[in-house]
């Protein structure tokens, strides 16, 4: 996965430091963002999109989420 989501906001997962942040769960989004593609996909889990119809059998897997965090001294305030 390429990005994550920190107190709803995509970044780089370099930003993720277990010390200031918690995991909450996964996100998928409501809409396949790659639904009908006009080219190859490669997908997270290594497969190779090629074909219409691919892309929504991996975004139901799963493949497409996102995990999420949110920092703790925000938890802790709220």
């Amino acid at each position: 996965m390429s990005h994550v989501l920190l107190d709803g906001t995509f970044v780089d997962p370099t930003t993720i430091d277990p010390k200031l942040h918690r995991f909450i769960g996964m996100f998928r989004p409501a809409v396949n963002p790659f639904a009908n593609p006009t080219c190859d996909i490669l997908c997270v889990c290594g497969a190779t999109l090629r074909y219409r119809g691919q892309e929504d059998e991996h975004y139901r897997k799963g493949c497409f989420d996102s995990p999420q965090y949110i920092s703790i001294e925000k938890e802790i305030s709220a």
